[in-house]
């Protein structure tokens, strides 16, 4: 991308504003206006207003629920492949990692997450577990990607992208519907969902099991054997109920319960992360009141609770070390060699909750002219001894007040102009500030520009946190016989004082309908500019190393440009068949003082999803992704990765249900190494029977 390099972001910037506001209004001859309003795109996440995708001031992917069906995923993970520069992978078997444009490690702390409005994103590690949300993907009716970033609508943590996931109303889900999957490495789900509705009362249950062997056998590399415990077993029981009081008032409940138990460590591979078991808990309830008057106004006001409990309790060894006299001395006060057997207790209990409370007001105070304002009161706090060192609750209060405005300038030509404020207990203030133009080449063509400003808060435990191992251990020195003790090492140990990791992001934009509507092409040209990005640490000056070399610390110690261009075409060439093809090029310049930045994202990506309905009912579709080599934050570098995913799938009636037998095969084309040298990725095969009411 030679071309990015000949002006600065700024000059980028100036240019291009410039040249969107110097075109002429009728550039182009206009379309048959009723044509374009009947099948207008429409977006809901971008400012927080309903927008075409020809006036959004950002790339935006939609993955409709037709999508996550066809694509015979199992986890939202593997969902998102669908999006162009999305990078995704497992941790583990048991722990799901995606990031847009990279720059992420298992946490994935630079991407906001929402479900129907409420932010996912944990303050205690920052990034989401996947695993544990109590979320079904058959529930889902739309997931909403924002390809930027965007706190200026979400706030901190907004950063490199957001992803909205959006569920069905309780009453598109009537009656009872089943769903049983059974396959290859211990694969076995299942799902059963009832809708009802009592008067102005619409309500929906959804009680789900899925259970995954994770990753088999046992892999060598450079010495060391893998044999990964990571499988993994989730139940969760979700509800919503939707109540039309009137005319202008609805009210929506939602409440969920998830649990996880998932296999940790590795057999042989490191005798400090020995095999066990890691329990999840995440429970929420939602509350949401919407009013819309004849005048045009609507209003919504929102409050969430969210509970993450994490229960992990790891004993270490006996190990069996040599102590040099130095380090001997420093815990005898005897200047002579010794042999130290130790066991050592990890306690990783962690809770954590969120109480939000949101209130937002949608209206048009001039013609054309549409503004969304409001505000949100937040208080997160997280409890763990072993992670922050104390056993009381630490807090994090967050206050914020927002605003996005869409002001047509002429015809043809709109100004999205927007800004968030915020205050923190970490970083204090926080202004995020956005200025997009959209000009309307034609009917069904347009281009936009836009510069905005974002940040990120650092999680609590890059900026609080103290963890540390308890040993008990018994020192033998050689005629001097044996002493029993208990020491304490430090395992991470947080300076603080870190400053917000901020972003610059620059995008130049081009949205596409042809052949009425049936082939959509969005081009994205993008320049970011990170600064401050926070990194872990390591000293290796520690008296005990039982159970790391390393000292943990976070430091905003490095800097990164991102640049690129991503392609996004679908083509819905007739009413049954739908074709999906993406393409990312990106470029990270970093002086990689910490962290492998600049390889963190595949300099190139592509993803082709294809899906066709035949006679007689029958359904097959194939997703295929490929990423060039890249490497995941504090690991190693993996290879390029192709993977293609097939499904077929038989609909019939089954008395009166209608029914759906289908058949996905993941991986077919053999297996490949995912986030880290020992999770090799099998190609695996699952049966799906589903029953639906007619």
């Amino acid at each position: 991308m030679w071309y990015l390099k000949l002006f600065s972001r700024r000059q980028w910037c100036r240019l291009s504003l410039l040249a969107l506001a110097l075109l002429p209004p009728g550039l182009y001859a206009q379309q048959d206006e009723a044509a374009f309003l009947s099948e207008l795109p429409v977006v809901l996440s971008a400012t927080r207003l309903k927008q075409s995708r020809h006036d959004t001031p950002a790339a935006v992917t939609v993955i409709d629920r037709h999508m996550i069906q066809a694509s015979g995923a199992r986890t939202l993970v593997d969902v998102l492949r669908l999006v162009p520069g999305m990078v995704t992978g497992y941790a583990t078997g048991s722990q799901q990692v995606a990031s847009y444009h990279g720059m992420a490690d298992e946490f994935s702390r630079r991407m906001q997450v929402l479900v129907d409005g409420r932010s996912v994103y944990q303050p205690d590690f920052g990034g989401v577990s996947w695993s544990s949300l109590p979320l079904a993907l058959e529930d889902i009716d739309r997931i909403e990607v924002i390809r930027g970033p965007n706190s200026v609508a979400y706030g901190t943590n907004s950063f490199l992208g957001v992803i909205s996931i959006i569920t069905r109303h309780a009453a598109e889900e009537q009656g009872t519907y089943t769903k049983l999957t059974r396959g290859s490495d211990d694969i076995g789900d299942a799902l059963l969902r009832h809708g009802g509705r009592q008067g102005a009362l619409d309500y929906r249950l959804s009680l789900q099991y899925q259970q995954d062997g994770g990753f088999d056998g046992i892999t060598r590399y450079k010495n060391r054997i893998w044999d990964n415990h990571d499988w993994s077993r989730a139940r969760r029981l979700t509800g919503r109920a939707d109540y039309q009081a009137n005319a202008t008032d609805r009210w929506e409940f939602q409440a969920g319960i998830a649990e996880s138990p998932q296999g940790k460590g590795a057999l042989f591979s490191d005798p400090s992360d020995p095999p066990h078991t890691q329990q999840k808990e995440n429970n929420f309830v939602q509350l949401r009141w919407e009013r819309s008057n004849p005048a045009g106004h609507e209003f919504h006001v929102q409050f969430h609770r969210d509970e993450h409990v994490t229960r992990d309790l790891l004993l270490v060894g006996p190990v069996t070390t040599d102590l040099d006299a130095a380090t001997v001395n420093q815990l005898t006060g005897f200047l002579v060699p010794g042999t130290l057997t130790a066991s050592a207790l990890l306690d990783g209990y962690l809770r954590t909750q969120r109480h939000d409370l949101e209130f937002q007001h949608r209206y048009s105070p001039a013609a054309g002219t549409r503004f969304v304002w409001g505000g949100s009161l937040r208080m997160d706090r997280v409890r763990s001894e072993g992670w922050f060192g104390r056993d009381d609750w630490l807090y994090h209060h967050l206050y914020r007040v927002f605003g996005n405005a869409e002001i047509p300038v002429t015809q043809d030509l709109k100004l999205n102009l927007g800004a968030m404020l915020e205050h923190n207990d970490i970083i204090g203030h926080d202004l995020s500030p956005r200025l997009a133009l959209n000009y309307r080449l034609a009917e069904q063509h347009s281009v936009r520009t836009a510069w905005s400003l974002a940040s990120r808060t650092p999680a609590m435990i890059e900026e609080i946190g103290n963890l540390v191992g308890v040993i008990d251990a018994e020192l033998t020195i050689p005629g001097l016989g044996s002493q029993d003790f208990t020491v304490a090492e430090q395992l991470i140990l947080s300076s603080g004082g870190l400053p917000r990791e901020r972003i610059e992001s620059v995008e130049i934009g081009y949205f596409g309908e042809f052949f009425e509507r049936r082939l959509q092409l969005d081009v994205k040209v993008f320049y970011d500019e990170v600064d401050e990005l926070i990194t872990l640490t390591t000293t290796q000056n520690k008296p005990i190393a039982l159970l790391s070399n390393n000292l943990i610390d976070f430091e905003p110690t490095d800097r990164a440009r991102l640049q690129g261009i991503e392609t996004q075409l679908d083509w819905r060439p007739s009413t049954h068949t739908m074709v999906r093809f993406g393409h990312a090029y990106i470029d990270i310049d970093s002086d990689d003082l910490q962290e492998e930045y600049s390889r963190s994202a595949p300099r190139n990506s592509y993803l082709l999803f294809a899906s066709h309905r035949f006679p007689r009912q029958l359904d097959a579709s194939l997703a295929w992704h490929y990423t060039e080599r890249m490497q995941w934050l504090e690991w190693e570098s993996i290879n390029a990765i192709s993977r293609l995913d097939l499904r077929f799938a038989k609909s019939f009636r089954l008395g009166r249900q209608r029914a759906q037998l289908a058949l996905v095969g993941q991986n077919i084309l053999g297996d490949h190494v995912e986030f880290r040298r020992g999770n090799r990725f099998d190609p695996r095969a699952f049966i799906q029977l589903s029953l639906a009411p007619d």
